[in-house]
């Protein structure tokens, strides 16, 4: 036995008593000591018990509660149902009063003035709509609660508080939109003269806003600005007025458009800015070369405008002057419109009369007159050499004596070229477009002797192009004047033909022609004449948006060329449609599977309207400028003119079952797929070496495309972590880029000067004194063109290089000098005495210089370079200087920054010029932060458009290097592939295209490719940084100087 257990049990046996009594009392301490039990709730437990009960009582405890005379223990279920009342309702409360108090830190922020408007715009709106939609949606559950009880009236007085505050925000909101559109346009007194009482009604709003925005200023609390009585009305009848004020506007720019319907090709912001000066006519100079492409500058004399100046330089006199004194700008906009289509028919009409065979004057006539005359006078003689003599049959000699005067004419056009390096920039795009032309000229002859044809009606001849000068009663431009030419250049394939379109287009330079180009124009042109539109398909760089623009150049229409990969939406789409209706011009879709699912409706909807509308014109053969039918659009007016051709581009892959893709039935069905196959290779370098002067031609293009082939397969599938794939060298840009830095290189050094070894020499001196001068002078000559094709085949074998080395890991690069010495072996000993990259590049340097440049530049950013280091800034020097876009490649810590830094001090301590880097971070910019973005109906720049901006505005010479810094991704990527085209063009969602210049360089800083498309890879050079070759050991000194 435990002394003292008696006790102990006792005290235990007595707890444990104590605790049962007191169970059943703890639901009846939880009740009374609720949270939230009032006054209200204390007066219903004391109408039951009969006895007055509170908690500020003096024995408010549980022994005296549960005694005499209230005996609580009997209501426990009672007093538990009101005290979860009580707490459900304190709940609510609660809410409400939370609700309530975070009003308190919520501010509007005026911020700085907007513009030069003199006021401000509302800020921080988005912060305060999240909060009150999720009030309104957290009070619309305290209505449906069944315990708001008395709090029922208090809930529904903040309900409709919140909702009168939402609403007088979304009308705030509606009215800053169409304030901050309209403000500037109305700010302008010429816009104020044109639209009294819309300018009335503008300025009525414009007093509230200001008043309002001041005191919103004095006081920014939310709760109050938004609570104020009688506000909401305002904002909303300052928002009909306003609105209706930009529907008159709407109506006001659309009759200008109407007049005028290249008006379109502006957004309204820049044909407000326009009209709004319309007493100054030099006002539209910003904005005519996207009314004419080919237009660059308006030279006036006085009010009237007297010639003009295309983008290559070349200034051409109108058929006659265009006044701009007593007209708007829409009138004679359209003046100026025909006046260019009778200067351009005017000047065909000389070029035709003035042609020689020893070739045109090329010196004072106009460009684009000259090809024409040239493609008019091919057909001619090809119709002279098919014709049937009376007396006889004709047995083909004239068609084969003409095949040899094109031949004899191609020759000395080769030895012009050759001697040409002083022509100025547009006389040898003439020149170099000419040769094109009759390579094409001298295949087509070429092919109509191999297939023995003898008549002009034979299909192998009419299935051709045929450009020919007509007279007829239907004029395509009908314009009145004494001095107007009668007739027109048609061209015609088979049964198909349409008239000359004469827009003025400035640029000469043609594709080449290869059966793949001319099948694809050939069915272009066929569904242009039977009212369709056509879908050319294929996969990337095969050419199919080169070849569309092309064949509009051939038949002398305007062509509206747009990258849908940028953004295409509703509005933008129907605008470029409405505009290229009206003035006959063509639109060119690049990658319409990229354009949104709204655009796609609507241009579905709006095409089958034009095209039923042009079809009538078609059919009677209203081809005139002055005929045009008409089609509703959304209740309003339009009309269409013959001349107007859709087409789209569609990028497809071989597991692709259809070119369309999920593209819209309706829409499919206005379009005609036509196949575009990968162009020969071969043809394309040949036809370019041609057009530069090349003495070999065929024997570089065939070298040039088997050295690719021979890369592909020893080096593409082993270079996967370098910058060069076998996709990427199979890709025909990549024998392009290097066919026309090798044609760049000739224009700057001219054709090689083959001179004579000594025993050569020695040995042609023998000769002479035996033989006979002119039998020496010939083989003199033999020997200096066997020179210059040893000459060309080096300069062939180190652009290939150039373009290769950079992108091939290091251990790869013997293996690139055994496939070029085994493919170039004339030219190998000559290379093994002289490495490294081209002697002379762009610009005239030489690598020496370069290295001793970069080692300069070096030291003084405090970098330790190595050879290495060294030969990538050489790498990088010669793929800027090529005009390309340019992809560093490698891990970080390779040196892909420093070698930027280093590659710009170099460039301004060789010519002295200012280069500009922009870095970007494409996926630091989501959404449309880095292209761009409508924000409340206004366009906003992203991070890459006001780069591009800032970098086509600058006027100083000085080079701009948009760097975008991180993965390359198709779906930032593709949206900027036509800024590395020729055109140098890139497309922004609002409908605005930014030229960028020759000395704005894109370049791409990337870890690796393997996310990139190879629509994005085929249109870059590559440089490849490997960290085991460059490291971090270039970088350290510079770390410590930081450091120190």
């Amino acid at each position: 036995e435990v002394p003292c257990a008696e006790p102990v049990m006792k005290l235990a046996q007595d707890t444990f008593a104590e605790l049962q009594e007191f169970l059943p009392r703890v639901p009846l301490v939880t009740s009374l000591r609720m949270e939230g039990m009032t006054e209200r709730h204390w007066k219903e437990i004391w109408d039951v018990v009969g006895q007055q009960i509170n908690s500020e009582m003096k024995d408010f405890n549980l022994r005296a509660l549960c005694g005499e005379p209230y005996k609580l223990q009997d209501h426990t279920e009672f007093l538990q149902s009101v005290a979860a009342r009580a707490n459900k309702e304190f709940s609510i409360e609660r809410r409400l009063r939370q609700m309530c108090s975070a009003w308190d830190g919520v501010f509007f922020d005026c911020g700085e003035q907007y513009a030069s408007s003199g006021t401000q715009v509302l800020g921080g709106m988005d912060n305060v709509s999240v909060l009150l939609d999720e009030q309104l949606a957290a009070t619309q559950v305290l209505q449906h609660s069944p315990f708001k009880g008395h709090l029922a009236p208090e809930i529904e007085d903040w309900a409709v508080k919140l909702r009168y505050m939402l609403e007088h925000l979304e009308e705030w909101r509606r009215c800053q939109i169409n304030w901050q559109y309209l403000q500037p346009i109305f700010d302008s007194l010429d816009v104020t003269r044109q639209l009294p009482s819309e300018s009335r009604r503008f300025k009525a709003v414009d007093s509230l806003w200001r008043s309002t925005m001041q005191s919103t200023k004095e006081d920014p609390r939310a709760l109050v600005c938004l609570g104020q009585a009688g506000m909401l009305d305002r904002w909303v009848k300052g928002n009909y007025d306003l609105e209706s004020a930009r529907r008159s506007l709407e109506y006001y720019l659309e009759s200008k458009r109407e007049k005028c319907s290249r008006l379109y090709f502006l957004s309204n912001n820049e044909l407000l800015e326009v009209l709004s000066q319309s007493k100054d006519p030099r006002r539209v100079q910003p904005f005519i070369n996207r009314l004419f492409t080919g237009v660059n500058e308006l030279i006036f004399k006085g009010k009237i405008v007297s010639s003009i100046i295309s983008p290559e330089g070349e200034e051409v006199h109108l058929h006659h002057e265009v006044g701009t004194r007593d007209g708007s700008v829409e009138t004679w906009l359209g003046q100026l419109e025909l006046a260019l289509f009778a200067t351009v028919r005017s000047a065909i009409a000389i070029a035709v009369a003035s042609w020689s065979p020893s070739g045109p004057p090329t010196s004072d006539l106009v460009a684009q007159a000259v090809l024409c005359a040239h493609q008019v006078h091919f057909t001619l003689a090809v119709e002279s050499a098919l014709a049937t003599p009376h007396k006889g049959e004709n047995d083909g000699t004239k068609l084969r004596q003409l095949l040899q005067q094109l031949e004899q004419d191609l020759i000395s056009s080769a030895a012009n070229l050759a001697s040409s390096k002083g022509l100025k920039g547009s006389e040898r795009a003439l020149v170099e477009a000419l040769a094109i032309l009759k390579v094409h000229h001298r295949d087509v002859v070429a092919s109509l002797v191999a297939a023995s044809v003898t008549e002009r009606s034979a299909f192998e001849w009419v299935s051709q192009l045929r450009h020919s000068w007509e007279v007829s009663n239907n004029e395509p431009d009908l314009i009145t004047g004494p001095s107007t030419p009668q007739g027109c250049i048609w061209i015609r394939r088979a049964s198909s033909g349409l008239p000359y379109g004469h827009e003025y287009l400035g640029e000469v330079a043609r594709i080449v022609v290869t059966p793949t180009t001319l099948r694809c124009q050939a069915a272009l042109l066929d569904l242009q004449c039977l009212g369709r539109g056509g879908a050319v398909f294929g996969k990337s760089g095969c050419g199919k948006s080169s070849t569309v623009q092309d064949l509009a150049r051939e038949v002398g229409r305007h062509c509206l060329s747009f990258d849908c990969t940028s953004g295409l939406d509703r509005l933008l789409a129907s605008q470029m449609l409405k505009g290229a209706a009206g003035s006959g011009s063509w639109c060119c879709f690049d990658e319409l599977k990229s354009a949104s699912p709204e655009a796609l409706g609507l241009l579905a909807h709006l095409l089958a309207q034009i095209f039923a509308a042009r079809s009538t014109l078609v059919r009677e053969g209203l081809w005139a400028h002055a005929a045009k039918a008409e089609f509703d659009f959304e209740g309003s007016p339009c009309f269409v003119r013959a001349s107007f051709g859709f087409f789209a581009t569609l990028r497809t892959a071989p597991s692709d079952l259809s070119p369309f893709g999920l593209l819209p039935p309706s829409l499919v069905g206005s379009l005609r797929p036509v196949a575009m196959g990968d162009p020969d290779p071969v043809s394309l370098a040949e036809v370019y070496f041609i057009a530069a002067g090349f003495e070999d031609p065929s024997g570089l293009a065939r070298k040039v495309v088997i050295a690719f082939r021979w890369l592909e397969d020893n080096l593409g599938g082993s270079n996967l972590e370098g910058g060069f794939t076998s996709s990427s060298l199979s890709n025909p840009r990549a024998i392009i880029i290097v066919v026309l830095k090798l044609c760049q290189i000739r224009n700057e050094l001219g054709a090689p000067v083959a001179f004579l070894s000594g025993g050569a020499a020695r040995q042609v001196s023998k000769q002479q004194k035996a033989q006979d001068h002119q039998k020496a002078q010939e083989q003199q000559n033999e020997l200096k063109k066997l020179e210059a094709k040893e000459e060309e085949q080096y300069q062939l074998m180190r652009t290939i290089r150039d373009f290769m080395q950079p992108g091939l890991l290091v251990g790869l690069h013997p293996f690139l000098e055994d496939i070029l010495s085994d493919l170039f072996p004339a030219a190998g000993d000559r290379a093994d005495r002289q490495r490294g990259p081209t002697v002379v590049s762009a610009g005239g340097r030489g690598a020496v210089e370069v290295s001793s440049l970069a080692a300069a530049a070096c030291e003084a950013l405090h970098l330790d370079p190595g050879k290495a280091f060294t030969m990538k800034v050489v790498h990088l020097h010669t793929a800027v200087q090529s005009g390309q876009g340019v992809m560093l490649v490698g891990p970080a810590g390779s040196g892909k920054t420093a070698c930027q830094r280093v590659l710009q001090r170099v460039l301004k301590g060789q010519s002295a010029t200012e280069v500009t880097l922009h870095t970007l971070s494409p996926a630091a910019a989501e959404g449309g932060h880095f292209l761009g973005r409508f924000d409340q109906a206004e366009w906003r720049d992203g991070a890459l458009a006001a780069a591009a901006r800032c970098a086509a505005s600058d006027a100083t010479g000085a080079s701009h290097w948009l760097v975008m810094d991180g993965p390359v991704v198709p779906s930032w990527a593709d949206g900027v592939c036509a800024a590395l085209d020729k055109g140098r063009r890139l497309c922004l969602g609002s409908g605005e295209v930014i030229k960028l210049h020759s000395n704005t360089i894109l370049l791409f800083e990337s870890e690796d490719l393997q996310s990139a498309s190879p629509a994005s890879v085929s249109r870059c050079l590559v440089v490849y940084f490997e960290s085991a070759t460059v490291g971090i050991m270039p970088q350290e000194p510079q770390a410590m100087q930081s450091r120190r």
